[in-house]
């Protein structure tokens, strides 16, 4: 309650503290004047995952695809694959030929795909990422981070570009 002589003053303000929202709750709203209020949007970060020590990278980069395409997600999670073209056309012959048993599927940016083609494919390749395609995760493959990779929710490179100069 205070310290002797002053438990008075520090049960009022106590009292007072909590009277405009409940203790634990976000504070999201700041009064600015007698009628209006502030409100603050909390944005999210993009996850950046950094790779390390991965022998063989569009292997991995095909075991990824598999394993994400594979898993349920309401709604379906897309994802956006970006590099050298070379390096990416390493990565479309062997998307089609990874596994004996399953198909990993994918389209190119370039050209335009169709509206069907458009709504029903998870990967995308190209060379930058394309934001009408609401894809969530980029999978970079360039040393460097490409413009716009501010817009999907998560990162995923390797430490100097996934494809290291020994592959191409």
């Amino acid at each position: 309650l205070g310290t002797f002589g002053h438990r008075r003053h520090s049960l009022e303000e106590r009292r007072s503290q909590r009277r405009h929202r409940p203790a634990g709750a976000p504070a999201l709203a700041f009064r600015v004047g007698a009628r209006e209020s502030l409100t603050l949007e909390l944005a999210t970060m993009t996850k950046v995952e950094v790779l390390t020590g991965v022998r063989d990278p569009l292997v991995y980069v095909c075991k990824f695809l598999r394993k994400a395409q594979s898993l349920p997600a309401t709604p379906p999670v897309r994802h956006m694959v970006c590099g050298p073209a070379d390096a990416l056309k390493r990565l479309d012959q062997q998307l089609w030929s990874f596994d004996a048993h399953s198909f990993i599927a994918h389209a190119w940016v370039e050209p335009a795909p169709s509206a069907v083609v458009h709504e029903r494919t998870p990967i995308w390749l190209g060379v930058a990422p394309q934001p009408g395609l609401a894809c969530t995760v980029l999978v970079n493959l360039h040393e460097q981070a490409p413009d716009g990779w501010e817009q999907f929710d998560r990162v995923i490179e390797g430490e100097g570009g996934l494809v290291d100069p020994l592959c191409r």
